[in-house]
């Protein structure tokens, strides 16, 4: 009877964090991975932007704080890999590796080609590797765990024509 007692949470608060627990330690690694970085690209400052959340949310009338467009692009990019996250592994992998991609294109071109970035690269060439590195990783694990059964083009297409395409017979 004392074991039971033991094994049971003593209250409502202990069974819902057990519980909340136990379903987080059942997300995949690219939950982390994509909260992680989302969170990142919101709340830390970048080479191209100071702390996006704060810049955009900064009302002052300060005249460096008008320029607002890269910390706009940044939290987008941040809430696109939060909500990737939520989503199935397939589907994250989609959103979450185009936006670590074009992350990585508008941050070379900003610091390589408009070579508006001073010491580009050694503040950029890091996470520029990072992001390309993240949306090569993404694209890897979506396609080692696609479903062997449908056809490529059938994921861009509608669930019925997805199945239609992978029963239909072969064309000659």
């Amino acid at each position: 009877m004392e074991q039971q007692a033991l094994a049971q949470p003593a209250s409502p608060l202990m069974r819902r964090l057990q519980e909340f627990f136990r379903k987080l330690r059942s997300k995949p690694v690219i939950y982390f991975a994509l909260l992680g970085s989302g969170a990142f690209d919101m709340l830390v400052p970048s080479p191209v932007t100071a702390a996006p959340l704060y810049r955009v949310l900064d009302l002052s009338g300060n005249k460096s704080k008008k320029k607002r467009g890269w910390a706009y692009l940044s939290l987008f990019w941040g809430l696109l890999k939060v909500h990737s996250a939520f989503s199935e592994p397939p589907v994250a992998a989609k959103m979450a590796g185009w936006a670590f991609l074009w992350q990585g294109v508008t941050n070379t071109m900003e610091g390589f080609y408009h070579k508006s970035i001073p010491r580009a690269d050694k503040d950029l060439a890091p996470y520029i590797a990072f992001n390309l590195f993240m949306f090569v990783w993404l694209q890897v694990h979506r396609y080692l765990n696609r479903d062997s059964n449908r056809p490529p083009l059938a994921d861009a297409l509608a669930p019925e024509a997805g199945q239609h395409l992978a029963t239909a017979p072969p064309l000659d």
